[in-house]
């Protein structure tokens, strides 16, 4: 994807954006019903107590942005972009208080309770969320971006402001991460080894119709 041009479906997600801030609330909706799960989804793992919060302020900053005309590498890029200024933001206020609570032992290694709020209904699934939450914030995030968003490496450099070779070094890093987090949190072997062998396209699996966002 070139950084000089931006995809129809991109301007259009722009181009709703702008009709937005001129004051178009239907706009306004159609942008929000596009993409409000997926930066809800984005925040819930990272921020259990605190991802609808956060996933409005997410779309109130978007709106109330002074300039978003510039060439961007995609809207996706741009607006989770948002949300990791949006998270950073709490972190820095409110993030310590919520990170004390977030603990839970699955009979493994003590593994944040985000996931409680992404309920799989297959074991490969449980399985690799609760690995996914043993993960450093820089890995899962961009783990998020690129197997859940669908995001390539160039559209998540840009939305983390990172260069696309070092999207690469986390992805295999956080590959490596999973790996081990697998093998150590004790499932039955048969499920440990059917995620290990399609380690890419279970996590995948992670936004498909098994896994269930709960919005409560």
């Amino acid at each position: 994807m070139g950084g000089g041009s931006v995809r129809a479906g991109d301007a259009d997600d722009f181009a709703l954006l702008r009709a937005w801030q001129a004051g178009d609330r239907a706009s306004g909706e159609e942008l929000t019903r596009r993409y409000y799960d997926r930066v809800l989804r984005f925040f819930a793992l990272k921020a259990e107590f605190q991802a609808q919060d956060l996933t409005q302020r997410t779309f109130l900053a978007c709106v109330q942005a002074a300039a978003t005309n510039r060439v961007a590498t995609s809207f996706r890029a741009y607006l989770f972009g948002v949300a990791r200024r949006q998270y950073q933001d709490y972190q820095r206020t409110d993030g310590r208080r919520e990170s004390a609570m977030r603990r839970l032992d699955f009979g493994g290694p003590q593994v944040r309770t985000s996931v409680s709020r992404l309920m799989a209904r297959r074991q490969e699934q449980v399985l690799l969320l609760q690995a996914l939450a043993c993960l450093s914030e820089e890995m899962a995030t961009v783990v998020q971006l690129y197997y859940w968003e669908d995001m390539s490496s160039t559209e998540v450099a840009a939305a983390l402001e990172i260069p696309a070779s070092t999207v690469t070094t986390r992805l295999d890093r956080a590959r490596q991460s999973l790996r081990k987090h697998i093998g150590q949190l004790g499932h039955n072997p048969q499920v440990m080894a059917a995620v290990m062998n399609d380690l890419d396209g279970w996590t995948r699996s992670l936004v498909g119709p098994d896994v269930l966002l709960q919005r409560g």
